[in-house]
């Protein structure tokens, strides 16, 4: 059984893996795309806020970005390469920032019965977990990104 307090771990964790990494980050560098073709850590942060945006929308929280926000930052989403579809990363970190807190209380006060029900094909545990690997990766790919950037 997936518990509250197992997510809760994860979530603290990745979101200080990525506030470790993208502290010293500015705009232009969010914008560099790292050698082998990946995607710059303004795309990645983007992704894990798209994510959140969905995991609030599933606890009944209003999600960060609408669906407009979004888009650029979704799996197979073209290129960043206009730059009135890319975001601030000063303001995506915030953003970054202002989910943190509210994913916590409510984890917190996931019940076992809520983590549970079905929410698609999966639990409710379920996706929250899928959703915690899913961010915890792209943590370690902003990681990767900072060194690469420090070198």
């Amino acid at each position: 059984m997936i518990g509250s307090k197992m997510l809760l771990t994860a979530y603290q964790y990745s979101y200080f893996l990525m506030t470790e990494a993208i502290q010293e980050l500015d705009h232009q560098e969010s914008l560099l795309k790292p050698p082998g073709g990946d995607n710059p850590a303004n795309w990645i942060l983007g992704h894990i806020l798209t994510s959140r945006s969905n995991i609030q929308a599933m606890l009944g929280l209003e999600p960060i970005w609408n669906k407009d926000r979004c888009t650029p930052y979704l799996p197979d989403s073209d290129p960043l390469t206009s730059q009135s579809q890319v975001e601030d990363f000063k303001v995506m970190v915030a953003d970054l920032t202002s989910t943190q807190e509210g994913l916590l209380m409510s984890l917190e006060e996931l019940t076992e019965e809520q983590l549970a029900e079905l929410n698609g094909e999966n639990s409710l545990g379920e996706n929250l977990a899928g959703y915690a690997i899913h961010e915890a990766y792209h943590a370690g790919e902003l990681v990767m990104i900072s060194k690469w950037l420090q070198s």
